[in-house]
């Protein structure tokens, strides 16, 4: 005798009768972007990181300290190659950086907006970086306001970029790191102030464009094919840098003490530059107010410091 089946009822199938058929359950939500913290770093992790930051700051000191002896200050003179080691390079790096706060004050008194101004060219990439938050990996496409956003900082961060790079092929800031004035009143009157406008200009240039660089890795750009603005600015940043190098090399090398040679022919000051291999470097000062370079390989004897400054400013003997 046949049992009968279970009468099946119109409608879904309820929860509290058997089934053979597995139910499958659709459930339709907005996905959100969820930003997972950066795990607690181990030790290791972080004795790396800082060791890491410390050889790149080792390494931009020693490149600005050679760039600005060898590109700035001594094409300028028309100076031989000086002796230079990784120590003095390091040091040279570290003055150079150590008077840019005189630098950017000083270029007050010729454009009294320019400290200001500069500020302003730093803040506002600072301002977007606290806003800028790169893409997830997995995460859903960011929405048109932001994409617009992105966008549209990247190119402000595009222009800034291309005006710093024409700054440093100008006529008026090429030339006047050429070469010094041979009219020490020349020198005096516009020279030397022009010199310390271009060295705040180049300083506000290199840390803007480096800012904007460092924005442009936080946009959620990913997949728009930004790629080539990011290697643009590093190449301009780079530029800049060696730039910054060449003009504060200049500026230290004229305001640096140096010794003062007593045991000289020579009827007004002499300054020694430094070693060239085995030879004293000598940079005198002539009766008709020009300078005057020289090898001397003897002992010297030297009183005194005195930088090239101090020995335009000081009056004719």
């Amino acid at each position: 005798m046949s049992q009968n089946p279970t009468p099946k009822l119109p409608g879904p199938p309820r929860s509290d009768l058997p089934s053979d058929e597995q139910k499958v359950v659709y459930v339709q939500r907005p996905v959100k972007q969820v930003v997972q913290p950066d795990p607690q770093p181990s030790a290791t992790r972080f004795t790396i990181v800082v060791c890491g930051l410390l050889l790149v700051i080792l390494g931009l000191l020693l490149s600005l300290g050679a760039v600005g002896l060898r590109l700035g200050f001594e094409p300028a003179f028309g100076l031989p190659r000086i002796n230079l080691s990784l120590m003095d390079a390091g040091i040279l790096g570290i003055s150079m950086i150590r008077e840019v706060p005189q630098v950017v004050l000083a270029s007050g008194n010729q454009f009294i907006l320019l400290p200001l101004l500069g500020l302003v060219f730093i803040a506002i990439p600072l301002a977007f970086l606290a806003l800028a938050r790169p893409r997830v990996p997995g995460a859903p496409l960011p929405r048109s306001g932001v994409v617009f956003l992105s966008v549209s900082g990247a190119l402000i961060g595009c222009l800034v970029g291309i005006t710093s790079f024409v700054w440093l092929l100008i006529p008026f800031r090429t030339n006047l790191l050429a070469s010094i004035p041979a009219n020490f009143s020349e020198y005096l009157e516009s020279w030397r102030p022009d010199l310390i406008l271009i060295c705040s200009i180049d300083v506000f240039a290199f840390l803007s464009t480096t800012l904007w660089l460092i924005l442009l890795h936080r946009l959620p750009l990913q997949g728009l094919g930004w790629s080539w603005l990011r290697i643009s600015m590093l190449f301009i940043a780079l530029c800049l840098f060696t730039g910054l190098g060449v003009s504060l090399g200049l500026n230290q090398g004229l305001s640096t003490p140096r010794p003062v040679v007593v045991d000289t022919q020579k009827a007004t000051g002499t300054l020694l530059m430094g070693e060239v291999g085995s030879t004293h470097l000598l940079l005198s000062e002539t009766e008709s107010r020009t300078f005057e370079s020289t090898l001397v390989n003897a002992p010297l004897s030297c009183s005194g410091h005195r930088s090239i400054d101090e020995m335009i400013q000081s009056p004719t003997r």
